[in-house]
């Protein structure tokens, strides 16, 4: 939770008499999930048609009005709400981010965050074993699939004007492989871009289904050819000019991360390009928001699935079979993309 602190609190705060654990483990939490209930329940909605009374708020979602209350103020302090007297209005940062039809829109990823919610009570168990008793996908099922898929989505369509301008494919391209690239966004921004460059995402069934829906949706789904596979199992297809691999090694151990790269690099003809993107851990010389995004998804997907994060670093090396690698910057904190040419 982003939250104003007064220049005494701040102080308090420097000095370590602001009990910051109470609020990140008790204030924060309990913020999240409220925040992803108010997006479910249709708060934001119905305020942007203007400004709502509780009375209205509460007959509309079904909610007791008087604990209602309670929740609208807390968003008002968050400055997801704001209050006239003629009820609750949005705000610019609402408006933006928690409205479905916004291009900007995070309600979908919100809905995902609340089922990661529930996953998290198995953390314990871990962060003891190093990985879960079931990878989350084992207990998907087509309603997990959508809302993950439609997630994503939206997460790429945010990332995507700083990542796009960095993937350049090879001269003459033609072939991309985008490999767990579910919703088809990167692949068909590129294929967009690329005149005569057509696209096969390989992904799980699940995942894949979905994904064709949101790119027929985007009138993109003369661009993509979906295999619908698991990444260890299925070949990939060869002579490929580009692969993606986005958002995959954070949720892959070491020894897998090698595998997939080499058999990605094996996919490519002679200079063709492998992108690399995830969140990576990052040194001191960066900013807490930088270093703490890739520690959280690390923690997330400990347990999901028993991944974890990586330095750039770590990941250069595995491309050790490429001809040159190097890591392009973008203006995203806590993301890193690597660009390795076969």
């Amino acid at each position: 939770m982003i939250v104003r602190l007064s220049l005494f609190e701040r102080m308090l705060h420097a000095l370590h008499l602001l009990p910051s654990p109470v609020l990140d483990g008790f204030a924060s939490v309990l913020y999240g999930k409220g925040l992803a209930l108010a997006t479910r329940r249709g708060i934001f909605e119905q305020c942007s048609r203007g400004p709502q009374p509780l009375s209205s708020l509460a007959r509309t979602t079904g909610l007791d009005a008087s604990a209602l209350e309670i929740l609208l103020m807390s968003l008002e302090v968050g400055g997801y709400l704001k209050v006239s007297t003629r009820g609750y209005g949005l705000t610019a940062e609402s408006r933006r981010w928690l409205l479905r039809e916004s291009p900007h829109s995070m309600v979908s990823l919100l809905g995902y965050f609340e089922t990661l919610h529930r996953r998290w009570n198995a953390l314990e168990v871990a962060l003891e074993k190093g990985r879960p008793e079931s990878p989350y996908y084992d207990s998907f099922g087509e309603e997990d699939w959508r809302l993950y898929v439609a997630a994503m989505y939206e997460l790429a369509r945010f990332m995507g004007p700083y990542v796009l301008p960095r993937l350049t494919p090879p001269p003459g391209a033609a072939r991309l492989l985008d490999l767990g690239g579910s919703h088809g966004y990167y692949a068909a921004a590129c294929c967009r871009r690329t005149p005569g460059m057509r696209a096969t995402i390989l992904d799980f069934p699940g995942s894949v289904m979905w994904g064709r829906q949101i790119m027929a949706a985007e009138q993109a789904d003369d661009l993509l050819e979906y295999l619908p596979a698991d990444l260890f199992t299925m070949p990939f297809p060869s002579d490929q000019d580009v692969v993606l691999l986005f958002n995959i090694v954070h949720g892959l151990t070491p020894e897998q991360n090698v595998s997939v790269i080499r058999r990605a690099l094996d996919a490519l003809r002679e200079g063709g390009k492998l992108f690399i993107l995830d969140q990576c851990l990052e040194g001191k010389r960066r900013s807490d928001l930088a270093r703490l995004i890739p520690l959280m998804v690390g923690l997330n997907l400990l347990s999901e699935i028993g991944g974890r994060t990586y330095s750039a670093e770590e990941i250069i090396a595995w491309c050790s079979a490429a001809r040159s690698v190097r890591r392009r910057r973008i203006s995203l904190p806590g993301v890193t993309l690597i660009e390795a040419v076969r």
